[in-house]
């Protein structure tokens, strides 16, 4: 995927309600940030945010989280969350590499990575320096 500028980007990101600014505060307390919910579901990598918000349409019993590293890239992902309405949906700026600051020992219920472009051929599958941050961060770890 190319990266653009996007004039405007970062600004309406800082003012989004949908996006958490300082996740570290957050930090065993993200439950609280979603009514009627206790499985929390983070996908690292969010991109443009069709994946996550599809979910988040179709499970609106689940807290979903998306963590997207680039402005130019998350403002995409907030545009569809505007057209798609759900409200259980929150966005992390930020690196996936922190997600151990941002997130408590077992506070995630499931993790989605989707790296890679199913029409490009290329495998979706987890980046091997994420594999050990992922397990920890999950509630059940799997393996």
């Amino acid at each position: 995927m190319r990266l653009r500028n996007i004039p405007g980007a970062r600004e309406t990101i800082a003012e989004s309600p949908w996006i958490v600014q300082d996740p570290a505060q957050c930090k065993g307390h993200w439950r609280e940030k979603f009514k009627d919910t206790d499985t929390l579901h983070l996908e690292i990598g969010t991109g443009k945010g069709k994946f996550i918000n599809q979910l988040a349409v179709r499970h609106p019993e689940i807290g979903y989280i998306g963590i997207e590293k680039y402005s130019s890239v998350l403002i995409r992902a907030l545009d569809k969350l505007g057209e798609s309405g759900a409200e259980n949906l929150l966005f992390i700026r930020g690196d996936a590499e922190l997600v151990c600051e941002f997130f408590e020992e077992g506070e995630i219920d499931r993790i989605y990575l989707n790296f890679g472009s199913v029409a490009q051929g290329q495998a979706r599958q987890e980046a091997p320096s994420q594999q050990g941050v992922s397990q920890e961060v999950l509630r059940h770890p799997v393996g």
